[in-house]
């Protein structure tokens, strides 16, 4: 998946490229004009939000905190997603998907931790990371036709960027919703079962955030 192709720059000399323009000039309006020959329109299966930096808000199965994301099936029929790619580069498919398919209405997290797992049995890790600078994702199919993409730039830690009930308006969410809609229930639903998996005996039984005669500490004072 690479082209030796003439330097538009320099027509008299030769590259090695992943940008391949076949049909169209050497340059990055022919990489792009090709792209979109490469491009389904209105796919089912899109990118539904994405977080670049995730300090404290979802921990993978070795309790840490890998950048996330994640798909969605808006369509009516199941996707298997066997051999389809996952990307941060619009010329390449890096990650390519195990055998697991995702249901009508359903969404799918992929950690963007670099660790490469595809056990279609546990979570999911892509083999690369994310930079919250900027960042494009990609997903395609097995032929490596793009179904869907999206370009990030300047996102805060734990701040997500997803779509608006599934459709094609994006906004930045100080509350992610990773695996649920990016809606105030689903936030709630996230927060619900994160707590829940935890399975912690400790909780918090009473708080008094304005102690002014109630108890003193051990210096007599209310605090």
């Amino acid at each position: 998946d690479m082209s030796y192709a003439r330097d538009p720059k320099n027509p008299s000399a030769w590259i090695k490229t992943s940008r391949y323009t076949p049909g169209y000039p050497n340059d990055d309006a022919g990489w792009q004009a090709f792209s979109e020959t490469r491009r389904i329109q209105d796919s089912p299966l899109v990118i539904n939000e994405v977080m670049t930096s995730n300090n404290i808000t979802l921990t993978d199965e070795d309790q840490e905190y890998c950048d996330w994301i994640e798909l969605y099936n808006r369509g009516t029929e199941a996707i298997d997603l066997t051999g389809y790619g996952l990307s941060d580069r619009e010329e390449s498919r890096r990650w390519v998907f195990p055998s697991v398919t995702i249901e009508p209405g359903a969404y799918l997290l992929v950690f963007a931790s670099g660790k490469d797992r595809t056990d279609p049995a546990g979570a999911l890790h892509a083999n690369f990371r994310l930079n919250s600078i900027k960042e494009t994702v990609v997903v395609s199919n097995e032929r490596g036709i793009i179904l869907d993409s999206v370009t990030i730039t300047d996102l805060a830690s734990d701040n997500s960027l997803g779509r608006v009930g599934g459709g094609d308006v994006w906004e930045v969410f100080t509350a992610a919703t990773p695996g649920y809609p990016n809606t105030d229930e689903g936030f709630h639903s996230f927060q619900e079962d994160q707590l829940a998996a935890t399975h912690s005996p400790v909780i918090i039984s009473e708080v008094m955030s304005g102690n002014s005669k109630t108890l003193t500490d051990r210096y007599n004072v209310y605090s």
